[in-house]
């Protein structure tokens, strides 16, 4: 008999590479949650390249809600959080990238990909759940499960990214530190060879290669907004970041905001710590989760 909350591990949605899993939580079981409650699907940041940052980094922060009685949970049928495939990262210091990347072992590991593999993966994770989970339908005509998106960091880009592709899009979606706009996030770190690095590898081109601008552009959301004022479908978009985020400038978020409230509802929450705190302790990223998801039916 299973033990509730269920967490199954490692799930994998595509045989594309080992790092193609989900892992998932229920917090009851299914047919005990409420008919309008929602699937919270999680996207994990880590510079589309760090293989420490993982689909389990959401476990903190279901911790967090359980262990706090959080109301939200009443409003949450189960969480799905999305690995995927990451991009060289040869520096690392303890798991660098070595492997030939056309060598069949490399496509096994899944780290030697750039942009839109990182989406494409993320749009394949979402259709595994519609088949396994009847999740996708925002308006529950059918009996599906809605669902929201939360994406932290990178995760956050990936999580706009995949609102906009989707015929049956999410019925709200939050970013916590986000990267919006990549232009401007690579010029205002022009002199910092790090962010130079990881451009490279998710987009291709050199450091800070302006000649890629027009890539970073169609890759970013605050972009992706502007041609498509329908609003994607979004009840809701939370925008939720430090201001000692030591990492992403707060002013992704402003600029995120600003092209994101011409078509829905938007909200900022300043949430603390650093950067990578909210997911670490899970406390950002519960307080986003229940901002998302308070007055949603």
């Amino acid at each position: 008999m299973a033990t509730y909350p269920l967490h199954i591990t490692d799930v994998p949605y595509s045989t594309e590479s080992r790092l193609n899993t989900l892992d998932i939580c229920l917090p009851r079981p299914l047919e005990e949650s409420p008919k309008n409650a929602h699937w919270v699907v999680y996207i994990h940041g880590g510079a589309w390249r760090d293989p420490l940052i993982t689909a389990s980094s959401i476990r903190p922060t279901i911790d967090h809600l359980l262990k706090t009685n959080s109301p939200a949970l009443a409003q949450i049928a189960g969480f799905a959080s999305i690995h995927y495939r990451l991009s060289p990262y040869p520096n690392h210091p303890t798991h660098p990238t070595r492997l030939d990347p056309k060598s069949t072992e490399a496509r096994i590991e899944g780290r030697s990909v750039a942009h839109p593999t990182h989406q494409e993966d993320v749009l394949q994770a979402l259709a595994w759940l519609r088949d396994a989970y009847n999740l996708a339908d925002p308006d529950r005509q059918s009996g599906a499960w809605s669902y929201v998106l939360v994406g932290h960091s990178c995760g956050a880009t990936l999580a706009l990214q995949a609102a906009i592709k989707l015929k049956l899009p999410p019925v709200a979606v939050a970013g916590i530190a986000g990267i919006y706009d990549i232009p401007t996030f690579a010029q205002n770190h022009v002199d910092v060879p790090v962010y130079g690095e990881i451009l490279a590898g998710a987009f291709g081109g050199g450091p800070i290669d302006q000649s890629m601008k027009k890539r970073w552009e169609e890759a970013s959301p605050a972009h992706a907004v502007k041609q498509h004022d329908s609003g994607w479908g979004l009840r809701r978009l939370v925008l939720a970041q430090s201001r000692a985020d030591e990492l992403v400038e707060w002013e992704q978020t402003e600029l995120m905001r600003g092209q994101a409230q011409k078509s829905f509802p938007v909200q900022v929450l300043e949430i603390g710590g650093h950067h990578d705190q909210c997911w670490q302790d899970g406390d950002g990223v519960a307080q986003t989760i229940e901002a998302l998801l308070t007055g949603l039916s």
